[in-house]
């Protein structure tokens, strides 16, 4: 009688235990869909790739034309974030302080807006909020958008003849 209760208890155990890692595994539902290409098929760009994997991504383009090289890592279920990854070939000061990083960033969004107004006519959007928050930025800080639950953080760093601007935005 005994083992016939304590085989009982070690079999509603292993089903219990059982059932609650099964429910465990089970994908939860994202608010947002996966990220989706922004750079592609835009005329006077190269070498441009693509790679999803569940809700993050990692795009990456060259601009030519802007001297310009990008990475752009997306990412969220049920919060968004964008980190551009802006490669500058050539050099860039060392002593810039982050309003004028912010408002040099504003001008890439804006002049890659301009490229293709149709496809890229949010980036304009981005360049015109940083532009009018950029006194707000310090490097390696989030800072929220004047009126908006968005916040985004920049940073630059130096190699031998390039330097890179990151912006992080953020829901």
């Amino acid at each position: 009688m005994k083992y016939k209760i304590l085989w009982s208890l070690i079999i509603s155990i292993l089903f219990i235990g059982v059932g609650c890692g099964a429910s465990g595994n089970q994908k939860k539902e994202c608010k947002y869909k996966p990220p989706t290409a922004i750079f592609e098929h835009i005329q006077g760009f190269a070498n441009h790739s693509f790679e999803v994997k569940g809700q993050d991504a990692v795009e990456k383009v060259t601009v030519p034309a802007m001297n310009l090289s990008i990475e752009l890592y997306q990412s969220g279920c049920d919060v968004l974030q964008q980190e551009y990854r802006m490669l500058l070939n050539g050099t860039y000061p060392l002593n810039t302080p982050p309003e004028v990083c912010a408002i040099d960033i504003a001008e890439i969004f804006y002049n890659l807006s301009q490229q293709a107004p149709n496809e890229l006519g949010l980036l304009q959007q981005w360049a015109i909020a940083m532009k009018d928050n950029a006194k707000s930025f310090q490097y390696n800080e989030k800072m929220i958008f004047s009126g908006s639950t968005i916040s985004a953080k920049i940073n630059k760093t130096h190699q031998t003849n390039s330097a890179m601007l990151t912006v992080i935005f953020s829901e």
